[in-house]
């Protein structure tokens, strides 16, 4: 994607490179995320099994309460381990969460206003490596 005619400074195509280096953090983090969320269907499903065996609604609203927990947990691990970077002016910022919660997104990017030019685009994702 970069050809001779590239406008973009070297040190901005160096971070570039760099966060492609970090996909094996990324990697690690989607399965961690991904555990998380088993643990919570796991328990979603224990608790709607037992309540029908049960009939009762008191396992189910338990089981209800800790998925939501799990839901909790994995949507702010994922929020406080990734950051944003702008394609147009290339800063790293990290959004408020409920714009990055509702904001459109493909696996590896999201749809944000940069803060530094105020241009909304698909920013790419960076996974930090302290998580």
């Amino acid at each position: 994607m970069i050809t001779e005619s590239s406008t973009s400074p070297l040190p901005k195509i160096n971070v570039i490179e760099n966060i492609l280096i970090k996909h094996k953090y990324s990697k690690q983090l989607y399965k961690k995320l991904f555990i998380i969320g088993a643990i919570g269907t796991l328990i979603q499903v224990v608790g709607l099994s037992i309540s029908v065996v049960m009939k009762s609604y008191l396992p189910f609203i338990i089981a209800l309460l800790l998925g939501v927990i799990c839901a909790i947990q994995l949507t702010n691990r994922f929020y406080n381990s990734v950051m944003y970077m702008c394609p147009h002016c290339h800063t790293e910022f990290k959004p408020r969460i409920l714009p990055w919660m509702f904001a459109k997104h493909t696996p590896k990017t999201r749809n944000l206003t940069c803060p530094n030019c105020q241009q909304v685009h698909h920013c790419v994702e960076i996974v930090s490596t302290t998580h």
